[in-house]
């Protein structure tokens, strides 16, 4: 491309533009904020899948129903 002149522009004289820069810093800073809060909804549902799972039988032997009927206990 020729300028004004006739001649080529001088590759040190081009414009050096900053908005690039901007959307850059946004796309890193977004991604930085969908990761915290990704981790942070994830912990979340973690603690609350923890809180509504049932909690662990105590190990009183066959404590199913099936099996108190296979050794001959009463149902209740």
């Amino acid at each position: 491309m020729d300028n004004e002149s006739g001649n080529l522009p001088d590759p040190q004289s081009r414009r050096r533009y900053t908005w690039p820069w901007f959307v850059l810093a946004a796309v890193l800073l977004a991604i930085a904020l969908a990761v915290a809060w990704m981790s942070k909804e994830i912990a979340r549902t973690r603690r609350i899948r923890d809180l509504n799972a049932p909690a662990a039988p105590a190990n009183r032997g066959a404590t199913s129903s099936a099996a108190r009927w296979l050794s001959g206990a009463s149902p209740a």
